[in-house]
């Protein structure tokens, strides 16, 4: 969910930068997840250097999915 996809990014960006097997021994979240939350994260925009550390709602909502429902 969205609080925790905001949660890794929390925890992997300066000045914490937690290592993405010590986020999945903490979650139960596959490493390979958080690696990819956290990329989307920043591909969306989110700056985890900014002098102001911010996490918008875009940054880790789910994508639009195709299809049939």
């Amino acid at each position: 969910d969205i609080a925790e996809r905001t949660l890794i990014c929390v925890w992997k960006s300066p000045p914490i930068s937690m290592p993405s097997t010590t986020i999945s021994e903490k979650t139960g979240i596959p490493r390979s997840t958080i690696d990819s939350v956290y990329a989307k994260a920043c591909n969306r925009g989110f700056e985890p250097n900014a002098h102001i550390f911010s996490i918008k709602d875009e940054h880790v909502k789910n994508s639009k999915r195709t299809g049939r429902p």
